[in-house]
C-alpha cells in the first residue's frame, strides 16, 4: 500500500473545484461544461413547464411583482422530481427581484450580467421536513421567465 501526502494546496484545489460544481459560482468562461444540465418537465400548460439549468438564461423576460408566486411554483415543480418530496413541506420564505436581493442578486449579476439579474427572482425556501438541519433545509434558487415559462436556472444553496 502506498501512502501519499497531499500537501496543503491539494485540498484547497479540490474544495474550489467542488464549489464551482455545487454552487456554480465560477464565471461561465471557467465553469466546466459538465456542470450544465438541462432537465425539462412538460405538463399541460406551457407556463407550467420547468427547465432547470446552471447556465445563464438567454433573453429573460421582464418580471412584475405579481409573478413571484409563479416563480415559487416553479421551484415546487423542480422539487417534485424528488420522490420523497411533499409539496406541503416547502415553505416560501422570500421571493425577491435580483437587484433587491443583496449578495445573491450580486452573485446573479456577477455570473450572468446586470440585465439578467434584473430579470431574475431570488427564491428563498425552507423544507420543513428537513428541519432542524438548517443548511440542509434551506434553499436559494435563481428563477427567470424565458419564452413564457419560468426557468429555475440555478440552485444556489
Amino acid at each position: 500500500m502506498v501512502h501519499r501526502r497531499w500537501g496543503a494546496a491539494r485540498p484547497a484545489v479540490l474544495a474550489c473545484g467542488a464549489l464551482v460544481v455545487v454552487a456554480g459560482c465560477a464565471s461561465a468562461a471557467v465553469r466546466p461544461a459538465s456542470t450544465a444540465a438541462t432537465v425539462s418537465r412538460t405538463t399541460t400548460s406551457p407556463s407550467a413547464e420547468v427547465t432547470i439549468t446552471t447556465r445563464c438564461p438567454e433573453r429573460p423576460e421582464a418580471l412584475t411583482p405579481s409573478m413571484a408566486t409563479a416563480a415559487f411554483a416553479a421551484v415546487v415543480r423542480y422539487n417534485e422530481r424528488d420522490p420523497g418530496f411533499t409539496p406541503a413541506t416547502l415553505r416560501q420564505d422570500r421571493v425577491v427581484p435580483g437587484p433587491d436581493a443583496g449578495p445573491r442578486g450580486e452573485q446573479a449579476a456577477a455570473e450572468c450580467g446586470a440585465a439578467v439579474a434584473a430579470r431574475t427572482f431570488v427564491v428563498m425556501t425552507t423544507r420543513t421536513d428537513l428541519l432542524p438541519a438548517q443548511s440542509a433545509s434551506q434553499g436559494v434558487w435563481f428563477v427567470s421567465r424565458v419564452d413564457g415559462r419560468f426557468v429555475v436556472w440555478q440552485r444556489v444553496h
